[in-house]
């Protein structure tokens, strides 16, 4: 496994992790990012599109590691979800595919 390849992964799904737990990284706040879960759901969409674009091109290990990353993110990011009002339009879930814009 290409270990700069991980390190991009892991280094992204915890800022997801951390951002769905309530903390902003570093320096979020000064470039006017105010919610943590539209930060962690930019960071998951940003997992989604290196695995669209690495297609074919990842090693086993490589696949495996960014899928379980995607994997773990997505239900912590439905299970994390603050609740609905009946009536209230659903929140966009990131990361699914064919997902680019709100679900209804």
């Amino acid at each position: 496994m290409n270990p700069h390849f991980a390190s991009l992964v892991l280094g992204l799904a915890h800022q997801a992790d951390a951002a769905l737990q309530g903390q902003l990284p570093p320096g979020a706040e000064a470039a006017g990012a105010k919610d943590p879960r539209q930060i962690a759901q930019a960071l998951i969409d940003t997992l989604v599109v290196l695995e669209e674009k690495t297609v074919g091109n990842l090693e086993a290990e490589e696949k495996r590691l960014l899928t379980e990353a995607l994997n773990g993110l997505r239900f912590r990011f439905v299970t994390t979800a603050p609740s609905r009002r009946k009536g209230s339009p659903r929140r966009w879930i990131p990361g699914l595919r064919g997902a680019c814009k709100r679900r209804t």
